[in-house]
């Protein structure tokens, strides 16, 4: 209440009165003291007193004063605050509206532009293809060269395949006249993109040639392997083969060569003597068997040499040859 006193218009009249009515009621009480006490030192002390109190009244009510100037301010700030609130709110609505009205607009044109590079496409395509099989007395070129008995047989982003008195030529788009530039709506970024895919079809087509060359090499060299190792594994059971069977002949040499000595220490020499020959015989095939065995197994433990020396090589190809190919499946 007192703040909304302070705040009024009236506010300050109010003080004033109060003001008025505390200094007459101290006068009043000044003169109450005068007349029931004249002693001097009582009344001075209360005068005094008095004064003291107007006086801090007075600050008081300058004080009030003050704060409901202030106060006013402050409710005038705070309401064009409020204002200008609003009509930044009000601003940021219309500025988002009309950003989503240009977003919305740039769909549409972007839709538009799609369409319209569609249509374009289409037409390229169909007037293109109707011009195929088209025959001409002749062509000119911007640069002056001449082409007979035209026959159109393909025309792309890059220009047009023809068929012509002295054979077949492929003629770049700027070299076409304006006439025909237009018809079939020739631009340098379709012509561009076209070559770079055609390129990229030969980078591509020579890459897999090499690709392919060493994938061959490769299997190659991998069936060579295969039939290397069965060789050492049939060589190597040969060996083991002949080298038992050369065991075997020793122990029937010596048991030959025992049966002959025992035989021919027997007092009965004729018929004793004869089955001591035929031990010894059989000692004799048992040992030339052992030769040709110790032959074969020297001939094979030779050819298992080579052939696992082969096969190192082999393998060593075919390592280089796996790390070549790994670097061309990296290339582009």
């Amino acid at each position: 209440m007192l703040t909304d006193l302070l705040t009024s218009s009236k506010g300050p009249g109010v003080i004033g009165t109060v003001l008025a009515l505390i200094v007459l009621v101290g006068f009043w009480s000044l003169l109450v003291l005068v007349s029931e006490d004249t002693k001097g030192p009582g009344l001075g002390a209360q005068i005094k007193k008095k004064e003291g109190m107007i006086l801090s009244l007075q600050n008081e009510a300058k004080h009030w004063q003050k704060e409901a100037v202030g106060y006013k301010e402050r409710r005038r700030q705070k309401s064009d605050h409020e204002s200008l609130q609003g009509k930044l709110k009000r601003r940021q609505a219309r500025v988002q509206s009309v950003m989503d009205t240009l977003v919305v607009g740039r769909k549409k044109i972007a839709k538009l532009q799609a369409d319209i590079e569609v249509y374009k496409k289409r037409y390229r395509t169909a007037v293109r293809a109707k011009a195929v099989g088209e025959e001409l007395t002749q062509l000119e070129t911007k640069d002056g060269e001449i082409y007979k008995q035209v026959k159109i047989r393909q025309i792309d982003a890059i220009g047009m395949n023809i068929q012509y008195v002295d054979g077949f030529a492929r003629i770049d788009y700027k070299r076409l006249p304006d006439a025909m530039q237009d018809r079939f709506q020739f631009s340098e970024k379709d012509a561009s993109v076209m070559m770079e895919k055609e390129q990229g079809a030969v980078a591509v087509s020579v890459q897999g040639g090499k690709k392919y060359k060493v994938t061959r090499v490769i299997l190659d060299i991998e069936t060579k392997l295969i039939a290397a190792n069965q060789k050492l594994v049939q060589l190597s059971a040969k060996v083991k083969s002949s080298q038992a069977e050369m065991a075997s002949n020793l122990s029937k040499i010596g048991t030959a060569n025992d049966r002959a000595s025992s035989y021919r220490s027997l007092p009965n020499k004729g018929l004793n003597w004869d089955r001591a020959k035929k031990y010894e015989a059989q000692a004799d095939r048992l040992t030339r068997r052992n030769s040709l065995a110790q032959a074969d197994v020297s001939r094979n433990l030779s050819l298992m040499a080579k052939t696992r020396s082969g096969i190192a090589e082999m393998e060593t190809q075919k390592r280089k040859l796996e790390d070549q190919l790994r670097k061309l499946k990296k290339k582009p």
